[in-house]
């Protein structure tokens, strides 16, 4: 191997990367070698420690990655941690750390699909477009705060922008436990340091006496909407939850709704009573479907029908009948509370809303916990006082 003595420069590594008698570079002034691969077009940097009498080569990083500034800016950093085995710090800018991760998540079967369109928007949308182009060692407070956080809050709400900095953060952590990257810097920064005070968010608090103006508004939607709408509405489900469900999920024989453990958050199998006005409700929406030439087996089909609609897409449709004034979680809240206020036992109400119960709910008989779930369902699509005679209204079926 050919190693030539230089003044390690970017100028210099391009000038003899087309000399293939050249392998090695080396600069008397620091304890590197600069190592071409056999495409010429990459490179390693290599750390050069002397331990009790013998040489141990220790990869920093690959060119051009790691461009010879940042190397020998962070030299000693890099002696100071030449113990660890892992010293190899692959991203010299945030992007290339953000999609790694991005590509990580989205093969990690820990994570479910929100989530996981959570973490891509996040990093394509906001995380790369504002602080991208920044090295890791340009992370600190004054750049975050002038190019992420103060841009952030003057367009999105406060919870928004802390779940866009949780993406940041998760992926800083998780490359640093892999050793890809020496230092965790972001690891002590807190939300807090940026944003101190929490924007006064609009009053999405759903009440029975707002269901009339509810009501009024679902003749301006589409059927979609409106079919959404009155489902979250009428069994206080998650969005989530909602979007997913498949007509094959649904029971006309046994009046059951079943959404799997795969769509639930809790990752617990919920069945729901079917109320005699939700038969209705669902029986006429399937007709228009299949009136409308959709015969598949989402209740909620993407425009391909391929899949079920997107998170976005479903709190669109939401937005068609609150005009945002409430959210998908209003109506949620709305069945918990009446069921809470209506006096229905506690247990019964944590399990129509697929929330984690205590033990205590094995004292429950399957038969007796589901002739209450019966009863408070039915109790509550009739407290909702819903016109079931404006179906055929919300729900046309093609004329041929």
């Amino acid at each position: 191997m050919t190693t030539m003595t230089v003044k390690f420069s970017e100028r210099v590594i391009e000038k003899l990367k087309n000399n293939l008698d050249i392998k090695e570079l080396r600069d008397p002034k620091f304890p590197l070698r600069f190592r071409y691969h056999q495409s010429r077009e990459k490179a390693s940097w290599l750390l050069l420690i002397r331990e009790k009498g013998k040489t141990k080569w220790i990869k920093v990083g690959e060119w051009p990655l790691f461009k010879v500034q940042h190397v020998l800016t962070n030299i000693n950093r890099y002696l100071d941690n030449s113990n660890d085995n892992a010293l190899d710090d692959q991203f010299t800018s945030i992007s290339l750390l953000l999609t790694w991760y991005h590509a990580r998540s989205r093969t990690d079967g820990s994570i479910t699909a929100d989530r996981k369109q959570t973490i891509k928007w996040a990093i394509t949308k906001h995380l790369i477009p504002r602080i991208g182009y920044l090295s890791l060692t340009e992370i600190n407070h004054r750049n975050l705060d002038t190019f992420l956080f103060w841009p952030l809050q003057e367009k999105l709400s406060a919870s928004t922008v802390n779940n866009i900095w949780r993406v940041l953060r998760q992926a800083f952590l998780k490359a640093f436990r892999l050793k890809l990257i020496i230092n965790n810097s972001i690891s002590d920064f807190k939300f807090a340091d940026f944003i101190t005070t929490k924007r006064v968010s609009k009053n999405t608090q759903l009440r029975f006496k707002q269901l009339p103006s509810v009501y009024t508004n679902l003749p301006n939607a589409s059927p979609e909407a409106v079919f959404l709408t009155l489902l979250q509405l009428m069994h206080g489900t998650r969005i989530g939850e909602t979007r997913k469900a498949k007509w094959i999920d649904i029971c006309f024989e046994a009046n059951t709704w079943t959404i799997p453990k795969l769509n639930t958050k809790t990752r617990v199998e919920l069945t729901l009573p079917i109320s005699s006005v939700a038969k209705a409700l669902i029986l006429r929406y399937r007709e228009h479907q299949l009136e409308h030439h959709y015969n598949g087996v989402f209740m909620f089909p993407d425009k391909l029908h391929r899949s079920c609609i997107s998170a976005q897409a479903a709190n669109n449709l939401i937005h068609e009948v609150s005009m945002g004034n409430w959210t998908s979680h209003s109506l949620r809240k709305l069945g918990r509370t009446y069921w809470l206020d209506s006096g229905v036992d506690f247990v019964i109400g944590e399990m129509l809303i697929n929330h984690k119960i205590p033990e205590v709910s094995s004292a429950y008989f399957h038969t007796e916990a589901w002739r209450l779930k019966i009863k408070a369902i039915d109790d509550y699509h009739e407290a909702l006082n819903i016109d079931q005679s404006r179906f055929i209204e919300y729900f046309p079926v093609k004329t041929i």
